[in-house]
């Protein structure tokens, strides 16, 4: 790269407010160890190729962007580079370090990975911070976050802002600057964090995240890859317009997901989001990496699984961690990067290895990686429906591949918020043919409801898919008394009169037993006297009323 990329040696320690970029590491034991009841595994190998001596040493963000000559970028937010290592300890110097930095892997070789240069500071007290990548006729694009720095009365560094979003666009193979550009951020949302490259459609997705209460709330935004970065849209929660609406992010009603940093990508049809929860970079705090999932790429994203528990620890103290990433573009099981921190202040409540500068452990600042099986990816949900029908709601289903599919829970809600369980369906274990599933509400609730189902695995863990809604009218034609002795009942079709009215009773093997019909002007209320060689039991009763059909449970004692 040209001289755009000089580096830039900050000589402050790292703070963010944001939970972004890191905050300063010095030696000891540090261990890594992966918890029980999670579908992710180490990947020490992968891991070992950012252990070097030399060049890019340690440094967290961790992104990566695919090209296609076979080599992948790696972005880096606060970075150690060619600083004085040392063997013997595996310890670097806490002081200086830049605020980016930019590598490329060979990934046919991947042991081999070459600093290549830092993104230059865009003025005084202020610094870029990397958001995604995308490599896109014949040009590569990186998108950068302006950051600058909160300085206290005495000139020291207490946090640092959002101030705009740009996107470099680079040559390629050179990866040399052609040209910055700016990108809007309406609402102060940080838009770059994860980009998706819609190709058949004609898009370029771009998503962002903004803090709002401690918690960090994800958007949308997309603009046409034939006029890149020109006449954006907002996902607003009901349809893409000139602008976001700040309360409807891509997560369900009323959830907020991680950290400011996220994934997301398409997978069988499907669009995967992955965070880790936000731990405010207090270690120990909020160790788990999640999967999130939508049938499309403007959400809502819902909860699938836990993927990986973070337990990577320093002197008996598990390490701050942060900004979970997916790698798909590497082959096998889907990689996943996160970032560790000895943090360096009072209220990290971490080892803070730097406090009175010197050295730090190197490994407690370099990132991890971890594979997750794709079998662990959703279960590929072919369809999803429910209808009301007479006095019940119909839910069908169908499933395209299964793994480990141990059952089904049924989910009803009145609001689409708060769900409750009301049903259980097996599933079918291991499959790859299309299976199918039905269940019956003979219990809905008046007016609109919302369903969806609860898949659990085998071994505990589960997912949600999205939601049906259903319109449920309470039947106006009812039979009594219900249930009935000595064959004699009533119909009442409410204020509905009839020119026909046909009366069919069908036992439970679906065989009709008793059939009654009013030819002309029937009543709003009409007696049935049943046969008396009935058995008792549980029937169902079809009531036509001219064109209108409703269908109800009659019990015989």
């Amino acid at each position: 790269m040209k001289n755009n990329f000089s580096s830039f040696a900050s000589l402050f320690n790292r703070l963010s407010g944001t939970g972004q970029a890191s905050i300063s590491i010095c030696l000891f034991l540090l261990f890594s160890h992966s918890a029980p009841g999670q579908d992710a595994y180490q990947d020490p190998v992968f891991t070992s190729y950012f252990q070097n001596e030399t060049g890019w040493q340690a440094g967290d963000a961790t992104i990566s962007v695919a090209l296609p000559d076979g080599r992948a970028l790696w972005l880096f937010g606060d970075s150690y580079v060619d600083r004085a290592y040392d063997p013997a300890d595996m310890s670097l110097p806490c002081l200086p370090f830049v605020n980016n930095a930019i590598c490329t892997q060979n990934m046919a070789n991947p042991a081999n990975v070459e600093y290549q240069s830092t993104f230059d500071h865009p003025g005084l007290n202020q610094y870029y911070w990397p958001g995604k990548g995308f490599y896109y006729n014949n040009k590569v694009y990186v998108f950068w976050l302006e950051r600058t720095y909160v300085l206290n009365g005495m000139g020291q560094i207490v946090g640092s802002t959002f101030t705009s979003s740009k996107c470099a666009e680079l040559s390629y193979p050179e990866l040399e600057l052609i040209q910055l550009h700016n990108i809007s951020n309406p609402l102060g949302i940080e838009f770059g964090k994860a980009v998706i490259v819609d190709e058949t459609g004609g898009w370029l997705y771009v998503y962002g995240s903004k803090t709002v209460s401690g918690f960090n709330r994800y958007y949308a935004s997309r603009c046409p890859l034939n006029n890149l970065f020109q006449s954006w849209q907002y996902w607003n929660g009901i349809l893409w317009g000139a602008a976001p609406i700040e309360g409807n992010h891509i997560q369900p009603a009323g959830t907020a997901l991680g950290s400011a940093s996220f994934s997301v990508f398409p997978y069988q049809g499907k669009y995967i989001l992955l965070s880790q929860d936000n731990g405010y970079l207090v270690c120990g705090n909020e160790v788990a990496i999640k999967l999130y999932k939508s049938d499309s790429p403007r959400g809502p994203f819902v909860f699938h699984r836990l993927v990986y528990n973070i337990t990577d620890s320093y002197n008996g103290v598990i390490l701050a961690s942060y900004n979970a990433q997916a790698h798909p573009e590497f082959g096998g099981d889907l990689l996943i990067s996160y970032n560790v921190n000895d943090v360096n202040l009072p209220a990290a409540q971490c080892p803070n290895q730097c406090s009175n500068g010197g050295r730090f452990q190197a490994d407690t600042y370099r990132p991890k990686f971890v594979r997750l099986p794709l079998s662990a990816l959703p279960i590929e949900l072919l369809s999803f429906e429910a209808w009301a029908g007479g006095t019940n709601v119909q839910l069908k289903w169908a499933t395209q591949t299964e793994v480990r599919n141990k059952h089904f829970e049924v989910e009803r809600s009145r609001n689409g918020t708060d769900f409750t369980v009301i049903g259980k369906v097996p599933g079918t274990g291991n499959s790859n043919s299309i299976r199918r599933y039905d269940w019956i509400d003979l219990t809905p609730f008046p007016g609109k409801s919302y369903y969806r189902l609860r898949q659990v695995d085998e071994n505990g863990q589960f997912s949600y898919s999205p939601f049906v809604s259903v319109r449920y009218k309470v039947s106006e034609t009812t039979v009594y008394p219900n249930p009935v002795q000595q064959g004699k009942l009533m119909v009442q079709t409410g204020s509905k009169t009839c020119e026909k009215m046909t009366f069919l009773l069908y036992n439970m093997n679906g065989s009709q037993v008793f059939r009654y019909e009013v030819a002309e002007n029937a009543d709003t209320e009409i007696k049935v006297q049943l046969p008396d060689n009935l058995p008792k039991g549980i029937f169902m009763v079809q009531i036509s009323c001219d064109q209108h059909i409703e269908t109800l449970k009659l019990v015989i004692e």
